[in-house]
């Protein structure tokens, strides 16, 4: 298995199986969390209906709720931060999807592109 499990995962109270567990450190307890917000996330994106949707986005806050706690931080924070982001960048009801786009390598804002080629690969 080799991944973050809830708390009362029933796995763990089955007399019928014998679980190896072990307690995780603070920093190999923020890398589980986060890969365990990238399974959730995949989750949401395979969800088939409006409720497993709606559960899945509940594990993915579980996971965030998590975070916070371990990272001391507030869910007040993030709020705040998604609020400043949005002010900036804006959010996403206008639902625009970008199929392609180009610029002149002389444009100054290339430079956001380049600097992070695991999001933006196709930017050589």
């Amino acid at each position: 298995m080799n991944k973050l499990i809830r708390d009362n995962a029933p796995v763990l109270s089955d007399p019928q199986v014998q679980v190896t567990q072990r307690i995780l450190g603070d920093d190999e307890y923020i890398a589980q969390l986060k890969l365990k917000l990238v399974e959730e996330a995949q989750e949401v994106l395979e969800a088939q209906n409006i409720e497993d949707t709606k559960t899945e986005l509940a594990d993915v806050m579980e996971v965030i709720h998590a975070l916070c706690a371990i990272e001391n931080y507030t869910l007040q924070e993030i709020e705040e931060a998604r609020i400043k982001k949005k002010a900036e960048r804006g959010g996403f009801e206008k639902r625009v999807y970008c199929q392609d786009f180009s610029m002149d390598e002389s444009n100054t804002k290339i430079a956001y592109f380049l600097a992070d080629s695991k999001k933006y690969p196709e930017i050589k």
